[in-house]
């Protein structure tokens, strides 16, 4: 009887080497090459891993350097990444001499949330920053971060993670749908309140970056692109602390302890952070916890995730210049629960809430005493927005979000089809905003002057097919969306990606997408001092062309992308130069284009580890030709130009250097009640790491050569910030 032949040998035996284990998201494998007869035996798999194999080294033992062949294992992950993509992945063999080199293998595997594919035959332009970049990043916070990402302009108001707007490729802030862990977070009352989010930097892992129309793939609001954070960690047991501490009495601590038992794993984060702040009326004070928990079976798995977030902030001229004395209280509470089962035919489903409660003081109530239906200063001062017109009062909204999901993909020869639906609820009660009357006003939970008088509600159903298909270098993805919603009505929307790849890796790209954005409680309802919304808006449509080239290779990427986005009823908060309110309007038709040139390098030497060049241009104009002033559409990032590298000291120090160069186009009003354009400003920030075994050390400074610069409106950004940190990231290592 022959004996039986090795399934390793059997797949060298085919031109293709190209197969796949399960639908599972990927955790480990480990491959041992002194031998080609060692490997065969020491190949480990745990389902999910996607490895690519390519030329390993100088020595007799680069048996697929010899072979010219590439392997394969790919899985096609759908559950919490708009890509799953992992981070650069390098292969270490044991050197024979010093000679040895450690090379980058380019195996990424890319899942639009509908139906995945590979990251090198992806037809769309994702930027991916993944945890070794996060770390090493001179950044204190998510915005910070975002600030160095291709075409993504973050428009801070408050540092160390406060407030900020972000917007991509031009559009707007409230045109980014924001998601955690491939869960919808987005706020329907204003996108001001998009990136207050329950999760520590810290307990990031990847950052995934949408650039372009996604409604098709995301549903309503990916109007302009999304981004998604990521913050499962595979296959990791570790305990985690840090504190820092930076001029203007900066504190910021936090710990996570993550833990699996089995098939079961679950995370655990606390954070605080506070500071005095860098001006008058900019401190602020933060604390949040998240909890994420992972049930594997053999056939499904279940992923659960809770987060709270409760943060106060004095708002210096955040909104309106005349007003420098602004505060807000923001907190949140968001879950959402999960369900994965099946290979090759795959369902999942899943059900999220989420409720933030925001109150806004245009007078800040510490330096303003209530007093007989009036806000009165020590020294008799009454607050008012003009002589005679008294501010009586703060706002106070709280807003819901509740949603549901199905989907089921089939995998087969000609490709990968999804069909899906999901539903979305959202809810507002304020004193503010709102087209519904309360006959009985309703207190707000934990204030003592606080009621709801109105609200709204809006109800969205949407139903999605999708289909992507690789074959010998061609890759295509197509797919629409049917959207009903209560308040505006039905709208289809269509998109198609196509890619060639014309020589080595070197891929030929371009898309057609259609977008759709609902317009924002605020956007209808609100009413103060400087602004006023409009009920009758209609939403926002858009045509979104793109094209491109782009290679992914071993030790590097570089991407040249056009974009071209026609949009529809676009909103925007516009005045004439003689007013002094803002209004909510439809801009008839708005054009946004530009161009996109990025490049990333990772080396293998004593010197630097990584470096990486972006550069943007954007360009919007609308068919008005009239002299309105706008506060957003027209206020875009013109030029970006990012160069950061990553350096080797020593074998435990580290240096990260960062400059970031940006012009923007448009104006703001002062107090004066005058238009100032924006001027454009450079930015250099650095972090320096020193490494001992689990402990980390770090001194990061940012805006280091002192620039005086402002990101929106009056807002005054401080100057030079140094932070000293300690930090202790300890791996248990269990016997599983």
């Amino acid at each position: 009887m022959k004996k039986p032949i090795n399934p390793i040998l059997k797949i060298f035996k085919h031109q293709s080497y190209s197969f796949q284990l399960s639908s599972k998201i990927p955790i480990f494998a480990t491959v041992k090459l002194k031998f080609l007869s060692d490997m065969l035996k020491t190949f480990r798999f745990c389902k999910g891993i996607e490895i690519q194999f390519r030329q390993w080294s100088n020595k007799n033992y680069a048996v697929f350097r010899s072979l010219k062949k590439t392997i394969k294992i790919c899985t096609l992950a759908i559950g919490y990444s708009i890509i799953t993509l992992p981070e650069p992945v390098f292969a270490q063999v044991e050197p024979d001499s010093p000679k040895d080199t450690v090379y980058n293998l380019d195996c990424v595997i890319v899942s639009a949330r509908r139906t995945p594919t590979v990251y090198s035959e992806a037809a769309r332009v994702v930027e991916v920053i993944n945890q070794d970049e996060i770390r090493a990043c001179p950044a204190q916070n998510l915005n910070e971060l975002l600030e160095n990402a291709l075409s993504v302009d973050v428009r801070q108001r408050g540092v160390h993670g406060v407030q900020a707007d972000i917007s991509i490729r031009g559009g707007t802030f409230d045109q980014v749908l924001i998601l955690l862990n491939g869960i919808p977070v987005s706020d329907p009352q204003t996108g001001h309140h998009n990136l207050n989010l329950p999760v520590d930097l810290e307990n990031i892992t990847r950052i995934e970056i949408l650039e372009g129309s996604g409604s098709r793939i995301f549903g309503p609001n990916a109007f302009s692109g999304a981004i998604n954070i990521i913050t499962k960690d595979q296959g990791k047991d570790f305990v985690r602390g840090g504190v820092s501490y930076g001029q203007y009495n900066l504190l910021n601590g936090n710990a996570s302890v993550n833990y699996s038992l089995g098939k079961f794993s679950q995370l655990l984060s606390v954070g605080y952070k506070s500071s005095s702040g860098y001006t008058e009326n900019t401190d602020f004070s933060s604390k949040n916890a998240y909890y994420q928990a992972s049930l594997k079976t053999k056939k499904s798995e279940f992923d659960l995730q809770a987060g709270y977030l409760n943060k106060g902030f004095g708002a210096n001229s955040f909104y309106s210049a005349k007003f420098p004395n602004q505060y807000e209280q923001f907190k949140t509470k968001f879950a959402s629960l999960t369900y994965q089962t099946g290979k090759k035919l795959v369902f999942s489903a899943g059900t999220y809430f989420r409720r933030g409660h925001d109150r806004f003081e245009l007078f800040r109530e510490d330096n303003y005493k209530y007093t007989n239906g009036y806000f009165v200063t020590e020294n008799g001062d009454t607050a008012q927005f003009v002589p005679g017109y008294y501010y009586g009062g703060h706002n106070y909204h709280r807003t819901d979000i509740k949603g549901a999901f199905s989907k089921l993909m089939y995998v087969t020869k000609i490709g990968k089809s999804e069909i899906g639906i999901d539903y979305r609820y959202e809810e507002i009660l304020s004193n503010v905003l709102g087209n519904i009357s309360y006959a009985l006003p309703i207190h707000v939970k934990g204030e003592d002057r606080g009621y709801f008088y109105t609200g709204a509600t809006r109800k969205q159903f949407n139903i999605f097919a999708e289909h992507s298909h690789y074959y010998k270098g061609f890759s295509f993805s197509g797919g629409m969306l049917m959207n009903y919603c209560n308040e505006f009505g039905a709208h289809n929307y269509f998109g198609a990606e196509a890619g060639y790849d014309i020589w080595k890796k070197i891929k030929i790209y371009g898309s057609v997408n259609q977008s759709l954005r609902f317009p924002t409680f605020t956007d209808l309802y609100y009413s103060g001092p400087s602004n006023f919304g409009n009920d009758e808006l209609n939403p926002e449509r858009a045509l979104g062309i793109e094209a491109g080239l782009k290679q992914v290779w071993e030790h590097h990427s570089w991407n040249i992308s056009y974009y071209h986005r026609n949009g529809k009823d676009v909103i925007d908060w516009v005045k004439k130069p003689s007013e002094t309110k803002y209004t909510t309007t439809n801009y008839s038709e708005t054009t946004s284009k530009g161009y996109e040139l990025s490049y990333k390098r990772y080396f293998n030497n004593k010197y630097i580890s990584s470096f990486t060049v972006n550069y943007s241009y954007s360009e919007t104009s609308n068919d008005r030709n009239d002299s309105l002033i706008s506060a957003y559409v027209l206020d875009y990032l013109k030029h970006k130009f990012v160069v950061s590298g990553n350096f080797k000291l020593t074998d435990k120090f580290k240096l990260n250097l960062n400059c970031n160069y940006q012009d923007r186009n448009g104006s703001f009003t002062g107090s004066d009640g005058l238009e100032n354009d924006y001027l454009p400003f450079f930015l250099v920030g650095a972090k320096l790491i020193f490494t001992h075994k689990s402990c980390i050390f770090s001194v990061e400074a940012t805006n280091i050569l002192n620039k005086n610069y402002r990101d929106i409106g009056f807002v005054q950004m401080p100057g030079r910030w140094i932070v000293f940190g300690f930090y202790i990231d300890y791996q248990l290592h269990r016997k599983k």
